[in-house]
């Protein structure tokens, strides 16, 4: 059966003690009509985020879903964690104190539903609010345009709170099962 329209993507959102950022980090997801569903994975946070994800998800018909992790093992683990809770096709990762730029999504989308033999699509870096002592650090270039996929590759990230990087793959590029779950 052929498919109708872009992929559905959905978006898994690693967070630690992000209270302060994590809703306008959610909203930026969603607002992409394709975002299936938004995977926060609460890696044991100490502050409101658990509780602030939960009064979003109550009224998020469903697109908004709490994973809470009893010990904190750290962004690395949530995001494999929430890997094993993807059911769309195409997977993001965005972190509870970045945000995607308007149509990100739409661009990292068109690229994988148009070239079937690409698994993963890098977006580009755009600081904002940086301090300039990031900015000078050897291993910081910002001088990629983030609408720019071509330069994707050359995105690399900064301090917390720095990052305007996302990424998107195919779900079938993580088939090997993740964090004991082989199939969901």
């Amino acid at each position: 059966m052929p498919k109708s329209g872009p992929s559905l993507v959905d978006v898994i959102m690693p967070a630690h003690n992000a209270a302060i950022t994590i809703e306008a980090s959610i909203r930026s997801a969603l607002a992409y009509p394709r975002c299936r569903r938004v995977l926060v994975v609460d890696d044991a946070s100490s502050d409101q985020t658990a509780a602030l994800v939960e009064s979003l998800a109550a009224r998020a018909d469903g697109r908004i879903e709490l994973i809470r992790l009893s010990a904190n093992s750290g962004p690395a683990r949530a995001r494999n964690i929430g890997l094993s809770y993807v059911e769309a096709d195409l997977v993001a990762f965005l972190d509870a104190d970045d945000l995607y730029e308007h149509e990100a999504l739409t661009a990292t989308v068109g690229a994988l539903d148009g070239m079937p033999d690409l698994a993963v699509v890098r977006m580009a870096l755009k600081p904002i609010g940086l301090d300039r002592a990031y900015l000078a650090r050897p291993d910081f270039e910002a001088g990629v345009d983030a609408g720019d996929l071509h330069g994707a590759e050359q995105c690399r990230h900064a301090p917390s709170g720095a990052d305007r990087c996302g990424r998107a793959s195919r779900r079938t590029s993580f088939s090997g099962g993740v964090a004991g779950r082989t199939s969901r």
